[in-house]
Order: structure tokens, then C-alpha cells, then sequence
């Protein structure tokens, strides 16, 4: 389905600081739901909060674009929200859009859940001080609290604020002044620093968590450079996108097709041929498990034992089914020959 059929502008009016004002909202429609684009309108920003504000965020905007590249906190922490999505929408299929350094007064990363109506906005800071200000303009408080007005009149149902820093003194010291008028849409989170993937792994537990269950291995927690390299393909996958409008689904296919071997299926596998279950059942020393989509095999209690090198989705495992079938190995030493 084209995109450009499915555009519709919506006029929405509504009263910001006792002013009247309506703004063109640009929305996505389709069969299933309807959801605002990431985007944030140069004319919505100076109608609901004047000239000076949208030139503050112009600026904001073309700084964040030129410190944008190389900045690894922001990565890393872009890299820990894939994750964490990914396993909570893992079943469901929903659908999930990252965005970054896009024209907003809290930018380095905007994530909308389009279903629920829901947008997060991120501040993220790698620095050894930060405070929230007091008021007015170029304040990090009054940066918190405009995002949360242009979110609420762009019609999202949800609108959360997060500021993300890499400090735990840091962390403690916003989160314990943080201003009244804020409080009800804003969140303080941690995030370590890392100098590389292979520190950041070190340094967060959950991440190895949520990386071993998007991982096509079986284990509890897989090997450390079987992780490392999951995390890896994802980073890069995120990194070499244009990153604004990429969907979770996008990302996760990308990183599948650089490493298929160690992202598990993202769709429920087909079931096994039921004539092939009957010729891996009667081998004899012979057991198997499908995992992750992955049919994984041991001969005489593991004294050989491997992983088919490609998933129960893929073109390859249906020729293996047919060789099967079409050869009815009976014992190891005539089926070892396809499972390489």
C-alpha cells in the first residue's frame, strides 16, 4: 500500500496558555489504526510557543545533527531501548518507530508506539553536572514541559519525558529536585557509559538479558562474543540507518540478515514436515529440539552434536526436509551428510 494515499491532514483545535489556536496535524491511516507521524511542525512550535522558542529548537536541531555522529552514549543507550523493545513486542508484533535528533525541544531520541497513541521523547547527557533550571526559555525544565504541551496538542494519548544520564550523582540530583509542574510526564533514568560494547556488556547485566533472548542459541545466557556480536549488527544496523521513521520490525530484519545464524526468527517457524519428524524420531542415538527456529541436534548423548546453519524460515530448510524424504536416512551416518 502507498504511503501517499493513506496521508490525511486533520485540523485539531484546542486553547494553549488562553489562546485559541488550530494547527494541521499530518496522520498515517490504514485499515488496522491510525497514528501521528514523528514529526513536529515548525509552524505548530511558533503558534503554541512564539518565534523566539522555534528559533531556540532550530538551533537546538542543526546542533544535535552535527554532534550526532560519533556520539556512542546515545548509541549505546539507543542500542539498550532496541533491545528492551524488541522483547517486549517480540510476540505481539507492535508496531515501534525510533527517531533521532529530529526538530523537538527534547530530540536525541523519540520513540512512538503508534497502537497505543504513545510518544517518548529523550534528553540524553553524558556530562558530570546538569540542573533543570529555573524558567523561561532555554531552561532544561521549560525544555521538558513544552514537549509535553506539543506532544498533547499533536493529539498523542501518552506523552512521556525522559532524561537519561550517564552519573548516578547525576541521576540523584535531577531526580530528587525535579520541578512540581514536571513530575507527572517526566522520568530520570541511569545509563552507564561505555567506552565499547564489549564495556557496556560488562556494565549492564539486563542488556546481556535481553540481547540472549533475541539470540538464536538456546542457552540461558549465550557465549560473551556471541552477544558481542548480536549487539554489535544491531548497533550498526541503527547506526547506518537514516535514523528518523525506522521501524523496530526494519531494524530487526537488518540484523537478521547480516547474522541469520545468531538472531532468532522473528515469525512463528512452520512446523516441522510431519514425515520428517517420523525420520528424526526413529533415528537411533539420535535427539533434536527446535529452538528459536533452529533445529539443533546430538548424537550418543552429545558426543557429536551441532545446530542446522540456517532457520525452519528459510529456502534451505525446506530443501533439507525434501532431501530427507526423498533419501529416508535410518540411522547417523546416512543423515549426517545434510546437516552440514
Amino acid at each position: 500500500m502507498c504511503l501517499d494515499s493513506c496521508l490525511r491532514i486533520t485540523a485539531l483545535k484546542f486553547s494553549f496558555n488562553q489562546r485559541k489556536i488550530e494547527i494541521h496535524v499530518l496522520r498515517l491511516c490504514c485499515c488496522k489504526y491510525a497514528f501521528l507521524l514523528v514529526m513536529y511542525p515548525r509552524e505548530t512550535i511558533s503558534q503554541l510557543f512564539g518565534a523566539d522558542a522555534l528559533q531556540y529548537v532550530n538551533n537546538k536541531h542543526s546542533g544535535g545533527q552535527n554532534n550526532a555522529k560519533g556520539n556512542s552514549f546515545e548509541n549505546y543507550f539507543t542500542l539498550f531501548q532496541i533491545a528492551e523493545l524488541a522483547h517486549e513486542f517480540f510476540d505481539t508484533q507492535e508496531s515501534v518507530i525510533f527517531s533521532a535528533q529530529i526538530l523537538a525541544f527534547l530530540d536525541d531520541l523519540v520513540i512512538v508506539l503508534p497502537r497505543r497513541k504513545e510518544v517518548r521523547n529523550h534528553q540524553i547527557k553524558d556530562i558530570a553536572d546538569l540542573s533543570w533550571g529555573k524558567t523561561g526559555l532555554r531552561t532544561l525544565v521549560d525544555d521538558f514541559e513544552k514537549q509535553h504541551s506539543l506532544n498533547l496538542a499533536l493529539d498523542y494519548s501518552t506523552s512521556k519525558c525522559l532524561m537519561v544520564v550517564s552519573q548516578e550523582h547525576v541521576y540523584q540530583k535531577l531526580k530528587e529536585a525535579m520541578p512540581e509542574n514536571i513530575k507527572d510526564f517526566t522520568q530520570v533514568s541511569y545509563f552507564p557509559a561505555a567506552k565499547s560494547v564489549s564495556e557496556l556488556l560488562n556494565k549492564s547485566l539486563k542488556l546481556r538479558e535481553l540481547l540472549a533472548f533475541l539470540s538464536a542459541f538456546d542457552e540461558e545466557m549465550p557465549d560473551r562474543d556471541k552477544l558481542e556480536t548480536i549487539a554489535s549488527v544491531l548497533l550498526g544496523a541503527w547506526i547506518s540507518s537514516d535514523q528518523s521513521q525506522v521501524t523496530l520490525h526494519g531494524l530487526l530484519v537488518k540484523t537478521r540478515e547480516a547474522s541469520p545464524n545468531y538472531i532468532r526468527s522473528l515469525a512463528e517457524p512452520p512446523p516441522l514436515d510431519p514425515r520428517v519428524k517420523e525420520i528424526l524420531d526413529n533415528l537411533p542415538d539420535f535427539t533434536y529440539s527446535l529452538t528459536k527456529g533452529f533445529l539443533k541436534w546430538k548424537y550418543l548423548d552429545g558426543l557429536q552434536e551441532g545446530t542446522l546453519p540456517y532457520s525452519q524460515d528459510d529456502q534451505r530448510f525446506e530443501s533439507f526436509q525434501r532431501l530427507l524424504k526423498r533419501n529416508q536416512p535410518t540411522d547417523f551416518d546416512a543423515l549426517e551428510v545434510f546437516l552440514i
